[in-house]
């Protein structure tokens, strides 16, 4: 759970140093990597949420009906899990999208990042791209979150 509690910064800093000092330069596969880390966290905390409110009991009767270990997870684990895997990944898309800091530091000058294309149309100019790319990300999380509600019923979630 460290990458809640360590600020941006101190992360991207330090993804910074250790690219650096491994394999020379930042590149794609680091930026993916410590977007990893840090979404790793809200998925664990939504995924964990979910299973300790579910019936462990489920799983037991599977194994004792004689389900093999894939069986049991694939037919009983997994959609128990899974709304809160999905929770988990909207909410990692959202802070992993958002973060700006950290491509800031990780980027290659053939990479640019959304995050960091809007902060450039901010800083230099007047347009009216980052008011349209922002209502087009308003729509899209709340189109993302209708079909999340018909498909798995966030609902359920927080009851």
């Amino acid at each position: 759970m460290s990458p809640l509690t360590i600020p941006t910064i101190i992360l991207a800093i330090g993804a910074l140093s250790i690219a650096s000092l491994t394999i020379g330069s930042p590149n794609v596969g680091v930026l993916i990597a410590i977007h990893v880390v840090i979404a790793i966290p809200y998925v664990m905390r939504t995924v964990t949420g979910v299973m300790t409110r579910a019936d462990h009991f489920t799983e037991e009767a599977a194994r004792t009906l004689g389900a093999s270990t894939w069986n049991r997870y694939r037919l009983v684990v997994l959609p128990i899990a899974r709304p809160g895997i999905a929770a988990g990944a909207f909410f990692a898309f959202n802070i992993s999208f958002d973060d700006a800091v950290i491509a800031l530091f990780l980027r290659t000058p053939q990479l640019e990042t959304l995050p960091i294309a809007i902060y450039g149309q901010l800083e230099f100019s007047t347009s009216p791209t980052v008011a349209a790319v922002s209502t087009l990300m308003v729509l899209l999380t709340v189109v993302l979150m209708i079909v999340l509600e018909r498909i798995i019923g966030l609902g359920r979630l927080f009851v």
